[in-house]
């Protein structure tokens, strides 16, 4: 599904337009998702990115394989 991939895109790329998350990719999510599936989803971007930028940012190691 598309949906998902453009929200997450628009909401990690805020400093590439004026509007970082336009009213017509948070339409056309409503169309697909309920109030609190979308609360949900965006939730779960969020909570991704944060861990996503927090690993960056200390760089933990590599777990040794066996």
């Amino acid at each position: 599904m598309i949906i998902p991939d453009a929200i997450a895109e628009a909401m990690t790329r805020l400093s590439d337009r004026a509007d970082p998350v336009p009213d017509e990719i948070l339409d056309g999510a409503a169309r697909h998702y309920d109030e609190r599936g979308l609360a949900a989803l965006m939730l779960m971007i969020a909570t991704t990115h944060v861990c996503h930028r927090r690993n960056v940012t200390i760089r933990p190691p590599v777990a040794a394989r066996s």
